[in-house]
C-alpha cells in the first residue's frame, strides 16, 4: 500500500499510476481498473478517479465515457509535436542558463555531468535518468526565468514517459551522455550560442530515436 505522507490521496494515486505507466508495468492499451487500484492503494474510488483525470491531462491515459480508462498509445505525430516544442524551448534554456549564471555555477553544472559516462556504460537507465532530470532542473534554475519554467512544466510529464522509453536502449544511453557532456562543456566555457546549438541537436537526436522506436512497435498496442 502506498504511504500517503504529506500527499493527498489523489496525489499518491496519481504518482502510483504514473510510475506504473512510465515503467511499462501498464503498457499502452491496458484498461485501468479503478476498483482494483482503490483496494491496492487502500483508498476510495474518488481519489483514484481524480488521479486518472489528472493523468488524462498529462496525456498518459484516455477516459472513454461508459467504457473505461485506458493507457494511451503514443503516436509518432505526438512525439513530433512534443519534440518540436522542446526544440524551440530547450535551446533557449541552455543559452539563458549560460548567459545568466556565474562562472562557479557553470563549473558546478559541468562537474555534475562527470558520472554520466560511467552510469551509461553500466546500462543503469534509472540512475541515468535520475541524474539527467536533476541536471535539467538545475539548468532551468540557472536560466532564471519563471515564464520559461512555467511553460516547460506543461510538457514535462509527456516527456517523462518518452524519455524513459528512449533511454532504456543502451545505444541511446551512449549517445545521450556524449550529447550532455558536450552541452556541459559549452555551458562551462560560457559559450551560450554553442550551448543552444548543441541542445537543439540533442533534442533532434532524441526525437529521431523515439520515432524509430514507435514505428518498430515498441509503444504499439491496440486500444479502443
Amino acid at each position: 500500500m502506498t504511504t500517503l505522507g504529506s500527499f493527498s490521496a489523489t496525489d499518491a494515486a496519481t504518482e502510483h499510476i504514473r510510475e506504473r505507466i512510465i515503467s511499462d508495468e501498464l503498457p499502452a492499451g491496458t484498461k485501468i481498473k479503478i476498483d482494483e487500484l482503490a483496494v491496492e492503494l487502500g483508498m476510495s474510488r474518488t481519489p483514484v478517479r481524480d488521479a486518472l483525470t489528472r493523468l488524462q491531462s498529462e496525456g498518459l491515459v484516455r477516459i472513454v465515457s461508459r467504457v473505461g480508462v485506458y493507457v494511451r498509445e503514443i503516436t509518432p505525430e505526438e512525439v513530433l509535436e512534443v519534440y518540436t516544442l522542446k526544440e524551440s524551448l530547450e535551446p533557449v534554456m541552455a543559452r539563458w542558463a549560460t548567459e545568466r549564471s556565474s562562472e562557479e555555477e557553470r563549473q558546478a553544472f559541468y562537474d555534475s555531468a562527470a558520472d554520466l559516462p560511467r552510469i551509461a556504460a553500466q546500462g543503469d537507465s534509472a540512475a541515468y535518468i535520475e541524474l539527467v532530470v536533476k541536471r535539467r532542473l538545475r539548468m532551468l534554475e540557472l536560466a532564471r526565468s519563471e515564464v520559461l519554467s512555467g511553460i516547460m512544466r506543461q510538457i514535462d510529464e509527456r516527456v517523462r514517459i518518452l524519455r524513459n522509453r528512449n533511454l532504456s536502449q543502451l545505444e541511446r544511453l551512449e549517445a545521450s551522455h556524449r550529447e550532455h557532456q558536450a552541452i556541459a562543456e559549452a555551458v562551462r566555457d560560457g559559450d551560450a550560442e554553442r550551448a543552444g546549438e548543441l541542445m537543439g541537436d540533442h533534442v533532434r537526436s532524441a526525437r529521431t530515436s523515439l520515432i524509430a522506436l514507435i514505428e518498430h512497435g515498441t509503444f504499439g498496442s491496440t486500444s479502443p
